[in-house]
């Protein structure tokens, strides 16, 4: 489809060039024109720098919990072992639930200026003019790879939501305060979004 486009143009260059020369020539050079200025502006259109965006890095996953299909950051592993060593729990199952995924705070470089400006007239009139600027631009950091990667501070850990606990020994009251107060501890939530239960 293309070829048949430029053999058609070339024809018709051809033509022009048969009937007047000097016409043709001034065709030509406005057909070349064109085509550098149409060039130039898709090159300015797709070609320009793309600006990276930081993705949100994952946070050391150990896997997808299979019930739930929330990621499982490795704090339900810890919560279990911990609990299985106190004394009265017997076997133990913890489930965690999390509000959102990691968090990851890259750096960035930002310029601000600040101009305060107070203009007075020959009329006695006064003006100011306050004007702000910023500029943010995120640090980004070459890999051995040649791939450029946002720079990060840190790296927050996911929010907890939430914790549910069944345990053997879940039926006396001393052990499940045990287990609450553990497990408020280690997950930092507070008691009433722990759940604890008597395994069957």
């Amino acid at each position: 489809m293309i070829k048949n486009s430029i053999d058609k143009l070339m024809a018709k260059i051809s033509s022009y060039t048969k009937l007047n020369n000097k016409k043709s020539l001034e065709y030509l050079v406005l057909i070349t024109v064109l085509g550098i200025i149409i060039l130039l502006t898709a090159n300015g259109l797709w070609g320009r720098e793309k600006k990276e965006i930081p993705k949100v890095l994952d946070a050391p996953v150990q896997g997808i919990n299979q019930e739930t299909d929330q990621p499982n950051y490795g704090l339900e592993q810890r919560v279990a072992k911990i609990l299985s060593e106190i004394q009265g729990v017997g076997r133990v199952s913890v489930l965690i639930t999390y509000a959102s995924g990691p968090e990851v705070v890259p750096a960035r470089d930002s310029k601000y200026t600040h101009s305060d400006t107070n203009e007075k007239d020959s009329g006695g009139g006064e003006r100011s003019v306050l004007q702000k600027d910023q500029d943010d631009k995120l640090i980004l950091v070459e890999e051995q790879s040649g791939a450029k990667k946002p720079l990060i501070l840190k790296q927050l850990a996911p929010r907890v939501m939430g914790a549910v606990v069944v345990a053997d020994g879940a039926n006396d009251i001393t052990v499940k305060t045990s287990i609450v107060r553990a497990v408020e501890s280690a997950a930092g939530v507070p008691g009433h979004r722990v759940q604890v239960f008597k395994r069957q």
